[in-house]
């Protein structure tokens, strides 16, 4: 009797360091394990150790951080980061054949083409954390990529604008699904702390795709009038490999029981999704409606849609903590001062990175003389140590275990960057001077890409990661958006008083109007006009550098966030409570000593509310 009482304790403790974790679902009776192609639920689980069985004792977690068996892994790894290049591809290829598409269709909606896409990925990022939890990863991921594949032919065969403005709007959905659900998926095969180095790689190819894709667009554009079409037909093939890929290779990570279908539908927060879809709609079409002094923010047009979003959200945020069962976004995420800090830094490098992607360039065309493919090019300093930095700094915090430090260098930079834009982009900038900033602002980008989702999941306990990577990734879209509206107000509202002013009535309306829409038509004006260049390049100077003035605040209040931020644990058990660091990486004694032993040092037990 006592030798069968030994064994049995004996096995009781060999199975302690290998329960496979219980991944969250909608209904907590039942629970579904990361395996190898073996589901196991509830009660009914098979008692042997199933082929990708997550290990849950932070002491017995492989070094390498993989959660599955390295084959799997690296075929898994493979699907993201095909949709990673994806997304990044459409985004800049689609920038670039913007002019052969306003030559078929006409100008007058060409920018709703680039919102209608940006709209709809940024509202609807928050919404596939929650719904990855309910119907699981995997069917969620190819749901995505049938959204993504049936917008992008739309926008293949689209016959007016309207109906290519539509098929962008729908490939946003997908694309907001492609973005979170690649960072939620590596969350749930990655350890916390070898979670930085692949989501460093995944940032480069996100930025090498920026960085081909205004090749691949120029090359399309070239090609005739209709040569747009193939730019979203180059896209399709792409999206079916990834699609077969994720069918194939994918694990099954959440409860995706079909016979439960009704019941998860029934559970749905349709009441939540609603308020906060058309909050955040409106609130986003306030901001592109608002162009000074044309339509001023007093106006009809931009006021009513913006209070709108007010009222909406004010409801949605009751409505998520007051009455909703299953909410799509839980408010005591936000009840997590760190993760908030979090979403405010993600807020500033939104603003800063998308209004600098898009704005240098327009600097370059309109101050130095450069084509568009040119100053595309003059980009890339920004672009190259954005992904080198990237994966450089990704792969450092999971070798030291901490990421303080790499953020605190990020927002630094960043607020070093942004003024020296200011101080040096001017008509006499030499190439060498932009390429500097623009390597500062480059590496201050790359170092916070991926470690401020790292601070954000550290900070959250694992079932929460999902709902908290895909409201990290709605800060970083809403950002942007806010940053493209504020600088296009800024630009348009600027420009035409300050022209006026600088050429009076020397030049017609209607050649001013063309200098507006193409900066490069300040270089074909004809010979008796040719005196007014420098005076209307020094304008274009100016209302750019008041652009570029609104990063430095917005930069200075991330780096005193950074300062004030927590640090947490990256050691702590795949399912584990987060754990706050005693010593913050930014301290130069206890870095050097990370740097020296490469061991994160002690933490503290740190519960959440």
């Amino acid at each position: 009797m006592a030798r069968s009482n030994l064994i049995a304790l004996a096995s009781f403790r060999s199975q302690r360091g290998r329960r496979p974790v219980e991944l969250p679902s909608s209904n907590n009776s039942s629970t579904i394990l990361l395996t190898g192609g073996t589901r196991s639920e509830g009660a009914n689980a098979k008692q042997s150790t199933p082929v990708g069985v997550i290990n849950s004792d932070s002491n017995n977690e492989p070094s390498h951080g993989r959660l599955l068996p390295l084959g799997r892994f690296l075929l898994v790894y493979a699907c993201l980061s095909l949709a990673v290049l994806l997304t990044a591809l459409d985004q800049t290829v689609v920038a670039c054949i913007l002019p052969n598409i306003s030559a078929e269709f006409g100008a007058r909606d060409a920018p709703w083409i680039g919102t209608a896409y940006l709209l709809t990925q940024t509202t609807f990022s928050p919404l596939y954390g929650r719904l990855s939890d309910v119907f699981g990863r995997k069917i969620l991921f190819l749901a995505a990529q049938a959204i993504f594949l049936v917008g992008t032919l739309l926008c293949a065969l689209a016959p007016t604008s309207i109906v290519l403005i539509l098929g962008r709007a729908i490939a946003g959905i997908g694309g907001a699904g492609l973005f979170s659900m690649v960072h939620i998926c590596i969350s749930d095969v990655v350890t916390l702390r070898k979670r930085g180095t692949y989501h460093g790689i995944l940032s480069a190819i996100n930025g090498a795709g920026s960085a081909i894709g205004p090749l691949v667009g120029s090359t399309f554009a070239s090609t005739g009038k209709s040569g747009w079409r193939l730019a979203f037909y180059f896209q399709l093939p792409i999206v079916g490999i990834a699609g077969i890929c994720t069918a194939i290779f994918l694990p099954q990570i959440g409860n995706a029981d079909i016979r439960k279908l009704p019941n998860k539908l029934k559970a749905l927060d349709y009441g939540g999704m609603f308020l906060f879809l058309a909050g955040s709609i409106c609130f986003c079409l306030s901001l592109n409606f608002f162009v000074p002094p044309s339509v001023p923010f007093t106006s009809a047009k931009v006021l009513a849609p913006f209070l709108l979003s007010i009222a909406l959200l004010t409801a949605f945020g009751f409505y998520e903590s007051k009455i909703a069962k299953e909410p799509i976004v839980p408010m005591k995420i936000f009840r997590n001062m760190s993760v908030d800090l979090v979403f405010v830094l993600n807020f500033s490098f939104g603003y800063v990175f998308y209004g600098s992607l898009y704005y240098v360039p327009q600097f370059f065309q309109a101050v130095a003389n450069e084509s568009a493919f040119k100053s595309s090019l003059s980009l890339m300093p920004m672009v190259v140590m954005s992904i080198l930095f990237s994966w450089a700094s990704g792969l450092a915090t999971s070798i030291l275990g901490a990421y303080k430090w790499s953020l605190t260098i990020a927002f630094t930079l960043q607020l070093m960057g942004s003024a020296l834009l200011v101080v040096f982009f001017t008509p006499t900038v030499a190439q060498a001077t932009s390429i500097g900033v623009l390597v500062v602002l480059g590496i201050g980008f790359g170092c916070q890409m991926q470690n401020t989702l790292v601070a954000c999941q550290s900070a959250t306990r694992q079932k929460e990661v999902a709902m908290a990577t895909g409201v990290r990734n709605f800060f970083r879209n809403i950002g942007g958006v806010v940053s493209l509206s504020i600088s296009g107000a800024i630009l348009h509202g600027s420009l035409p008083r300050r022209l006026d002013k600088a050429v009076g009535s020397s030049i017609s309306d209607d050649v001013l109007d063309h200098i507006q829409n193409d900066p490069l038509a300040i270089y074909t004006l004809p010979d008796e006009l040719t005196r007014f260049v420098p005076a209307i390049v020094d304008v274009y100077a100016d209302v750019f550098r008041i652009i570029f003035l609104v990063f430095v605040p917005l930069s200075a209040l991330a780096f005193v966030v950074v300062i004030v931020l927590p640090e947490y644990s990256l050691d702590r058990a795949h399912d584990g409570e987060p754990q706050k660091r005693l010593h913050s990486s930014t301290n130069p004694v206890y870095l050097w000593r990370l740097c020296w032993s490469g061991q994160a040092g002690p933490a503290i037990d740190y519960r959440l509310e």
